[in-house]
């Protein structure tokens, strides 16, 4: 991994934030270079599930990923959910990446700022975290395997990077 790990909430070292006409947050790319890691949980009393979506600088989905974990509480659910992905990322040797999550109380413990942060589109991420926890299944898909995603999660995927204009 890059010698820092960039986690944030809404604009930040890496992407930048925009709003689509109805005002509502959008993905951004990342900057040509690195990657972006878009990482949610789902939780429940008696079990929670991680996702993380990973996309280039273009836009293209280069891998999509679920588990499940046992977490405590909703904060836990995201902190694990965060260190599952990044401690992926330092397995597979990935470079420059930046980390996008929804979780601000997260963020904020990493960040140790209080600056203004926002909920940021992650919606593929949830999506897919929901569908795990729901299932009781994980997944694990990259660019070339897309049709091993549930349906609804790829349909999600291809209106997302309509959207986006990717």
């Amino acid at each position: 991994m890059n010698a820092s790990l960039h986690v944030h909430c809404g604009a930040g070292t890496g992407s930048a934030r925009a709003s689509n006409s109805s005002g509502l947050d959008r993905w951004v790319p990342p900057l040509a270079g690195w990657i972006k890691v878009n990482v949610d949980a789902a939780y429940n009393p008696s079990r929670s599930a991680a996702a993380m979506v990973v996309r280039d600088a273009s836009g293209r989905l280069l891998f999509l990923s679920s588990a499940l974990l046992t977490s405590q509480s909703p904060f836990e659910a995201e902190l694990s959910a965060l260190h599952w992905s990044s401690e992926f990322a330092e397995r597979g040797g990935w470079t420059n990446g930046v980390w996008e999550m929804d979780a601000l109380e997260v963020v904020k413990e990493i960040e140790s700022s209080s600056g203004p942060h926002c909920r940021i589109c992650n919606m593929i991420a949830d999506a897919a975290a929901k569908e795990t926890l729901v299932s009781g299944s994980c997944f694990e898909v990259d660019e070339f395997s897309l049709e091993k995603l549930p349906p609804s999660l790829l349909v999600s995927i291809l209106a997302e990077q309509d959207s986006a204009g990717l």
